[in-house]
């Protein structure tokens, strides 16, 4: 699943009354043998909202400890049949009774007992939801509604057991209590007959919605990942329980495209305005991969192969008028050519587990995607793509989202992680191979480079704060941790660890490991320790020492953060006289301002795979730990003494030789999850080297200066290492300073951009930020912004095949980022250039039809619109305003035009924007963030008050709206109105505790960022003129 926040529910054992409380934990716990709840665990689970730096000891306003639950293991299910009647209307004409329930259905689960002495049947079933809520649920049923049969060995009914009772308890228990004790090693079938109502909040079973011909139309679908299945139907939903599921819809009979996991299986049963349609048994897999839609959807399709050569379809849904225009023509070749290079790669095929695979595109999903087994579902403008509308960074995205879901065929589905607190073995994966799916259907892309700026930046930021967590964490055992636990951390830092493991392998090695995990595991469950056997077999046959890489790993997986390598060459003569020091790297607060490390607790360390390259002509940048590297464990010491000079690439020449190309590089290419410093005079030779060899190409042809991920590496470690403390602010900014106007690829471009963002916001509103806009503006001036950029066409923009050049896909990337920058540090000629494009695009009256655009304007049509709205006359607001509300506009068009309104700089607007985004009808709660994103480029700290007096209309994600709006939170007094808002609502009506910790972490390190630096970035700024390369003061 892309990435994503959810909200769940927390679990306490209470009852209306106290009494009835206390006879129904009694019963639980008072079990003998089989009968305990043998893996419930009902302890307190962690809460400390501040145990971050804070002024104050602050308290939720919600602080009840919740409970641990998990289900006992003395019941296993093996098979679910699952009949679900679907009462949808099909528009808002439609008075079919009993709507949006899924009264008339029932499940019949076969369990397998485990163990002797059972008397209770534990399962989930969402049962309560609060007052006014849109959200999903299973109604409770009485012990009538509930049977159990038992079987004898060959399948016949061998007795009929009498149900005492059904106790639902809190955070979606529910327990049978039997009159007699189940044999071990029996199967029994658990029928429940039982009544949903379904959702509108795009959780578990729910409606979606849209509008065509003047009418709302529904459909259903689902989300069910990670704990979200309960709300449609009663069943045991951990992600380490696998069961097969054949499922029986009935549905009204005006919908057409009715899909699950598996296959229909014949002619659907009419049953007056009903028909009911069943489907093929899946596979065994966890509840969560269950998926449905019910619509009037088409289908789009193609033929897909299997390694055995076996065809089955691959199909792409949607509505009919994006499927008529050709919408889904892109989704469907991409995804093709993915899933057999991946089923071949592997040698694993699909058609052995399941008959077709379905990609639907739906309006409404809170997520970009989900990976369900046979019929994933996506976010409609994740899916499409509309040629001569939709541009190459849609384009790219699209194919990403799709690389993602099909990794998870594999990665997820065929083995799952058991249980949640290792869920990057799912998502970490999923990511990784996400960039070498794409590569294969978009070959010319170059997309192991992007992999670096793309995944690996961002889980550095997400890593660098005391609130982070490790990849394996054994805390996540209650629904609110459950959700918690989709975080950049398990997809980005998952991803990163996974790319530094290939780097210490080596390709051939890695793969090895990854085709031996997923044979070994197949169709089953798997903690972090079946991935590191398979690692430590194939390490071992590669001449490793026993046990040591499995050791070397677990310290990045067991452990949060990342470390800073610091390499000081000294001034000696011998070349290879490198000293090393590691500690962890952490954004710092105001309590601990000097370093992070000044405290009392042992340091953590890693075993860190060092590689190194030096300036010298010839320098290698492909390289292997296993061939060209050594792993230094240690707090401290000598390059020398850990790492063989026929292993590790040494310079040539000493520290003192003062030739320009006499530095160093190490972690090539970024392999390694952590970040390089350097003393000044390294530091200073790459400063002033960089343009020297970008501008002069046949000084030194195989400079590694040249090499774009290492420049990005530099840009992105320099900045954030004057940030947290460890370098001056100089060292970056002279860096930018001295070549920014050279470079032409986009990855060190994004790099510095993300950079340049966190300063402004950091500057805004001091002494300085005029100083560094005019800055910015003379540098986007000096020879990056030209208005040619503009006409930023890709040939075959339209051609979904492998005809894209990596060249030219770069060139689009680039251009878009200059272009962004100088229209928002108001370079005149990119403003004026902005305005008049969106004149003559309004004049033309056409709209997002696909004859808007010229190919140049496809490309750029963001900034056009943007940029038209801030520096345009007003009209240009209402015109856009007006786009958003016609019925012809897609959800990805108002996605777009909800940016583009954003930009506005006039107040009364802005208000307009932040009304729509909580008036419950003009935003779709999925966008809800990418709203407040945009409003928080130009006026955070208002959109930020905004938020406070308007929280409790918030139906989106609002940990997404927490982490994108902190970030502007710099002073002491905004800080405390978060803090109050934490005391106010964390904990309430789902609101996310522990996002609010991390914002509030967030507004502290940027207070300290504030006192520690803004003035010094403002007396650099003032030293440095454009043209004029400028060394470090030594």
């Amino acid at each position: 699943m892309e990435l994503r926040k959810r909200y769940c529910w927390t679990f306490g054992i209470l009852f209306a009354g106290i009494l009835a409380g206390l006879i129904a934990v009694s019963i639980l716990l008072a079990r003998k043998t089989g009968e305990e709840l043998d893996r419930a665990k009902l302890t307190t689970a962690r809460h400390g909202p501040f145990t971050l730096h804070t002024r104050a000891t602050l308290s939720p306003a919600s602080s009840e400890s919740a409970p641990i639950y998990r289900l006992p293991t003395t019941v296993q299910p093996r098979h679910y049949e699952l009949f679900l009647q679907i009462h949808l209307p099909y528009d808002e004409d439609d008075t079919l009774p009993d709507a949006l329930t899924t009264r008339g259905s029932h499940v019949n689960i076969t369990l397998r007992t485990t163990a002797q002495g059972v008397r209770n049947i534990t399962f989930h079933a969402r049962h309560e939801v609060k007052e006014n809520s849109v959200s999903g649920y299973i109604k409770q049923f009485d012990k009538d509604a509930v049977s159990l049969l038992e079987f004898t060995g060959n399948g016949t009914v061998d007795g009929v057991f009498k149900i005492v009772s059904v106790d639902f308890l809190k955070v979606d228990i529910v327990v049978v209590h039997l009159d007699r004790a189940l044999l071990p090693d029996r199967d029994y079938k658990l029928r429940i007959q039982f009544e949903g109502v379904i959702g509108q909040n795009m959780q578990g079973l729910y409606r979606s919605q849209f509008v065509k011909d003047g009418k709302t139309r529904y459909l259903v679908t689902s989300q069910f990942e990670p704990i979200m299945a309960r709300m449609a139907f009663p069943c045991f939903d951990e992600p380490g329980i696998r069961s097969r599921f054949s499922t029986t819809l009935k549905y009204p009979n005006r919908f057409t495209m009715i899909r699950t996991n598996g296959q229909a299986e014949g002619e659907a049963i009419t049953d007056g305005l009903w028909l009911i349609q069943k489907y093929t048994t899946t596979p065994a897999m966890p509840v969560y991969l269950n998926a449905f839609l019910v619509s009037d959807f088409e289908l789009t399709s193609v033929d897909a192969q299997d390694p055995s050569e076996e065809i089955y379809p691959f199909n792409v849904i949607a509505r009919k008028e994006f499927i008529d225009r050709g919408d889904a023509a892109y989704a469907l070749q991409q995804g093709k050519v993915m899933m057999e290079f991946l089923s071949r790669e592997f040698n694993q095929s699909y058609i052995e587990h399941l008959p077709k695979l379905d990609m639907a595109a739906v309006p409404d999903f809170n997520v970009g995607a989900m990976e369900n087994w046979g019929l994933i579902l996506y976010r409609e403008a994740r899916l499409l793509y509309r040629p001569k509308v939709s541009t190459a960074e849609q384009k790219s995205g699209v194919a990403g989202i799709i690389a993602h879901e099909l990794a998870h065929m594999l990665f997820g589905n065929v083995v799952t992680c058991s249980w949640w607190s290792n869920i990057w073995l799912n998502e970490g994966f999923a990511t990784y191979l996400m960039y070498m799916l794409m590569g294969q259907a978009n070959p010319s892309w170059n997309t192991k480079y992007l992999f670096s700026y793309w995944v690996i930046h961002d889980a550095f930021q997400h890593d660098s704060y005391l609130s982070t967590h490790p990849l394996y964490d054994p805390r996540v055992e209650n629904n609110t941790l459950i959700d918690n636990s989709f975080d950049p951390i398990a997809y980005a830092k998952g991803a990163s660890v996974i790319h530094m493991l290939k780097g210490v392998l080596g390709e051939i090695g890695f793969n090895r490991v990854l085709k031996e995990y997923i044979r070994a595991n197949k169709l089953g469950s798997v903690e972090h320790g079946d991935f590191l056997r398979e690692v430590e077999i194939v390490a071992l046959e590669m001449g490793f020492p026993a046990g040591t890489m499995s050791r070397y790993l677990r310290s990045w997986i067991e452990e949060s953060g990342y470390p800073v390598l610091m390499l000081d060459r000294g001034s000696g003569t011998d070349p290879s006289e490198i000293t090393y020091t590691q500690q962890i790297f952490r954004y710092p607060t105001l309590q601990d301002n000097d370093s992070i490390n000044n405290s009392t607790v042992e340091p953590t360390l890693w075993d860190i795979p060092l590689t190194l390259t030096n300036g010298a002509p010839g320098a290698p940048l492909e390289q292997e730990t296993a061939k060209h590297g050594c792993f230094l464990s240690k707090a401290a010491g000598s390059l020398r003494s850990e790492c063989e000079s026929e292993v590790l690439d040494y310079p040539t020449l000493p520290a003192s030789d003062e030739r320009i190309d006499n530095f160093i590089i190490a972690n090539v290419q970024q392999y390694g999850f952590y970040r390089v410093n350097y003393d000044r005079h390294n530091w200073n030779r790459i400063i002033m080297a960089l343009p020297v060899f970008l501008d002069y190409p046949t000084v030194t042809p195989s400079s590694v200066l040249k090499n774009n991920v290492i420049r990005g590496q530099l840009i992105d470690d320099s900045f954030n290492l004057a940030r947290a403390g460890f370098l001056s602010y100089e060292v970056p900014l002279k860096l930018i300073h001295n070549y920014f106007t050279l470079e032409t690829h986009h990855g060190p471009l994004a790099s510095a951009r993300d950079n340049f963002r966190h300063l402004y916001v950091m500057l805004e509103g001091t002494v300085h930020h005029d100083l560094f806009v005019e800055y910015m503006r003379k540098l986007m001036e000096g020879g990056l912004y030209t208005n040619s950029r503009w006409s930023n066409s890709w040939t075959d923009a339209d051609v979904p095949s492998h005809g894209d050049s990596e060249g030219s896909f770069n060139r689009v990337m680039a251009n878009n980022i200059i272009i962004n920058l100088s229209c928002y540090f108001e370079v005149a000629a990119c403003v004026t250039s902005a305005v008049t494009r969106f004149r003559r695009w309004r004049e033309s009256g056409i709209g997002f039809g696909p004859d808007t655009r010229t190919n140049n304007d496809i490309q750029t049509k963001e900034h056009m619109l943007c940029y038209g709205v801030r520096h345009g006359p007003v009209e240009n607001w209402h015109y856009l305003r007006g786009l958003y509300d016609h019925p012809e506009a897609t959800t990805s068009d108002q996605r777009t035009i909800l940016r583009a309104l954003a930009c506005t700089k006039y107040e009364e607007l802005v208000e307009r924007v932040l009304a729509m985004v909580l008036d419950g009808k003009s935003v779709r709660p999925q966008d809800q963030s990418a709203a407040f994103a945009a409003l928080g480029r130009w006026v955070g700290r208002r959109t930020w008050d905004f938020l406070r007096s308007g929280w409790s209309k918030l139906t989106g994600s609002t940990s997404t709206i927490m982490a994108d709006l902190s970030r502007y939170v710099k002073t002491e007094r905004h800080l405390a109105q978060i803090q109050q808002l934490y005391v106010d609502v964390g904990g309430k009506d789902g609101s996310d505790s522990t996002a609010f910790e991390k914002a509030i972490e967030q507004a502290q390190v940027n207070v300290a960022w504030m006192a520690a630096h803004a003035d010094e970035v403002g007396g650099i700024l003032k030293t440095l003129t454009i043209g004029e390369p400028t060394p470090l003061l030594l």
